[in-house]
This record gives C-alpha cells, sequence and structure tokens, in this order.
C-alpha cells in the first residue's frame, strides 16, 4: 500500500532520506519558470476569500513571490539530483493539477 503524507518545506535530500520512496509518493510543486511579478499576479488570481494572501499587502505578496520563485528553482534542481518528482505549475496550473490528481488517482490503485 502507499501511503500518502502531505509535507511541506522538506528538502528532496531529507526526503529521500525520511521516506520510502517504494512505498511513498514523494512530488514538489514549483513555478520556477515564473518572474516575481508573474507569480505574484497569480496570487491574486487564483486567492479566495479565506486564503492567506488576502491579508497581504502587495508588497508582502510580492516579497513572498520573489522567495518562493527561486525556491521552485532550487526545488526542481534538487528533485532532479535525487530522482524525486517535481511538477511545474508554472503554466496552465488548474490543468497541470487536475492531470497530477489522476495520475495519483490511478497510481493508488495500483
Amino acid at each position: 500500500m502507499t501511503n500518502i503524507t502531505i509535507i511541506f518545506l522538506i528538502v528532496a535530500k531529507n526526503a529521500v532520506k525520511f521516506f520510502k520512496q517504494d512505498s511513498t509518493i514523494i512530488i514538489y510543486l514549483g513555478y520556477p519558470k515564473l518572474t516575481p511579478k508573474e507569480a505574484f499576479e497569480n496570487y491574486r488570481k487564483y486567492e479566495k476569500k479565506t486564503d492567506w494572501t488576502v491579508r497581504r499587502t502587495d508588497e508582502q505578496l510580492l516579497e513572498f513571490a520573489e522567495e518562493w520563485t527561486q525556491n521552485s528553482k532550487t526545488f526542481e534542481q534538487d528533485c532532479r539530483k535525487y530522482s524525486v518528482r517535481f511538477v511545474d505549475t508554472s503554466y496552465n496550473r488548474e490543468e497541470v493539477l487536475k492531470n497530477l490528481i489522476n495520475e495519483l488517482k490511478e497510481e493508488l490503485k495500483k
């Protein structure tokens, strides 16, 4: 049986050390191809009334976007290095996530 564990903010190097890849699906999501401005625009575009982004100023959110576009690039490189799956949500985000969910459903049937 495959375990489902959702983890945030663990580097790929530690993910492969702490979780068995034969029984755990490890996936990183990121947007390494976006500029901070594009990421910021996406945050605002997709936010809902209850999202944490609503309580942030544009300046705060742009700082966050700068940090996380860089983190996404780092995660993508680390995932390649440690043979961990990285899903790029830079463009066509909704379609990419929908496809990922369908792939995970199929994987969990095995």
